[in-house]
């Protein structure tokens, strides 16, 4: 499934991104593999505003109703709330200062 997710740069900007579910009998390493050539594969053919400037995501379920149909609203949601928690955590781990970053048990 391909979403629209959030650009951290541009408030009013999305990326697309494909969110891929794979069978649970592909080990890890096939898994990024694949994700490589499906993204390589589409970067190659399709028009730039079809790129997937967001990238691949390998998901253990792509959310679903009880029908069956993709739930396109809430896969952006979740991928939303993704990018924001990563986005915080970089933020946090930047504004560190240094004197947190030393060894608390030498004293001076």
């Amino acid at each position: 499934m391909v979403i629209g997710v959030p650009d951290p740069r541009d408030v009013s900007f999305e990326n697309p991104r494909a969110l891929v579910s794979l069978q649970p009998s592909v080990p890890p390493k096939d898994a990024v593999r694949a994700s490589d050539e499906l993204y390589h594969f589409v970067m190659s053919r399709m028009p730039p505003h079809k790129r997937l400037h967001g990238g691949v995501r390998i998901v253990n379920e792509v959310p679903r109703n009880l029908a069956g149909k993709l739930l396109r609203r809430q896969a952006r949601k979740d991928e939303a709330e993704l990018i924001k928690s990563k986005m915080e955590e970089e933020k946090a781990s930047k504004n560190k200062s240094p004197k947190e970053t030393t060894n608390p048990s030498v004293s001076d």
